[in-house]
């Protein structure tokens, strides 16, 4: 792939048609959408993500989908009610998550990597410090990090409650200009759309299958102004 990192055109995010040249983008995407018969959609997604990574701009995948990945692996028909086989499934799942995107990827020549956290690490601010920095890195080495919820560790009681809040953390934490919310619940999306508007990052709520559309700038899905940056 082409490396336009020297692009000058990058910059600030204030309406869709911006989406296309912006320096730093976060997106996310539901279980719904890249686990069990929706596995498939997980090429065009890349696609998408790999043609704004050939704009020169700086992205990161904030995924759902390891537990439900995880499950058919252990041999069970649904998502278990106790703590400790989810654990097994996300530690299962993940990997072949990974595994999916990492092969979707090799067709575009880039790299991917894992970044797992927790609710603690994000409240912890050395840990928080060193995942902006480990984050920081990798963006800047041209390699694609793909963030999950660390659900093998995390418990009831310190979850994150939904990746759209994680995604809503991640953009802040690595100033992004824009975070892409893509299927699922439209409550937990307004309310992780205003946390990352408020920090200055512009919110772009659509659907999976219109990805593509929407980091290439058109017309669609709901659109959150960001807050000017202090």
């Amino acid at each position: 792939m082409t490396d336009t990192t020297a692009r000058t055109d990058l910059g600030p995010v204030t309406r869709r048609e911006d989406i296309p040249r912006a320096r730093r983008i976060v997106v996310k995407v539901g279980s719904s959408s890249v686990s069990g018969d929706a596995a498939g959609q997980i090429g065009p997604l890349v696609d998408a993500l790999a043609a704004a990574y050939g704009r020169g701009t700086e992205v990161v995948l904030v995924s759902s989908g390891a537990i439900a990945t995880g499950f058919p692996f252990l041999g069970l028909d649904g998502r278990p009610d106790d703590l400790a086989t989810q654990q097994a499934a996300a530690a299962t799942g993940q990997n072949v998550l990974m595994f999916r995107y990492q092969k979707e990827l090799d067709r575009h020549g880039v790299v991917a990597a894992q970044i797992l956290l927790t609710a603690g690490d994000l409240q912890n601010p050395t840990h928080r410090v060193n995942a902006q920095r480990a984050i920081d890195r990798l963006l800047a080495l041209r390699v694609l990090p793909i963030v999950n919820e660390n659900d093998t560790v995390a418990t009831h009681e310190i979850r994150f409650g939904d990746n759209d809040r994680l995604a809503a953390l991640v953009a802040r934490l690595l100033g992004a200009d824009a975070l892409v919310l893509l299927s699922g619940g439209a409550g937990t999306k307004v309310a992780a759309a205003r946390l990352a508007a408020e920090a200055g990052t512009a919110v772009l709520v659509t659907d999976t299958a219109l990805v593509d559309r929407a980091l290439a700038g058109e017309h669609l899905g709901t659109w959150f102004h960001a807050a000017p940056r202090p």
